[in-house]
């Protein structure tokens, strides 16, 4: 008589909410996740090229307004974004790789060896 194998169960991954516009300058944003206030632009990832501001954390309700989040363009409509799993891996990535470049990394060491 063969073994039965028991199916393995893989792990099931959380869905990644993907960010939504959740209030134009001057209204309230309802969010649990990360607001992304600026530019009106239709995705995150454009958002996110220009001027913006960040406020992690948020749960419940933040209001969309240069008051509270500061005005990172001047003159600009802009709108707070919703991103319930925080901001993608690419952004993150880019600034932490900016924060670990080491002296040695951007050009020649000009340590003298022996001296």
């Amino acid at each position: 008589e063969e073994p039965v194998e028991e199916p393995v169960e893989e792990p099931v991954e959380e869905p990644v909410a993907a960010p939504y516009v959740c209030a134009s300058e001057g209204h309230s944003c309802e969010c649990n996740g990360t607001v992304v206030y600026g530019r009106s632009v239709p995705t995150l990832e454009e958002m996110l090229l220009d001027r913006h501001v960040v406020r992690e954390g948020v749960t419940g309700t933040i209001p969309c307004t240069n008051a509270v989040l500061s005005d990172p363009l001047h003159g600009v409509r802009k709108q707070c974004m919703c991103a319930p799993s925080g901001l993608p891996e690419s952004e993150e990535a880019r600034v932490d790789s900016d924060s670990d470049r080491t002296p040695a990394a951007k050009g020649p060491s000009r340590k003298l060896l022996g001296f």
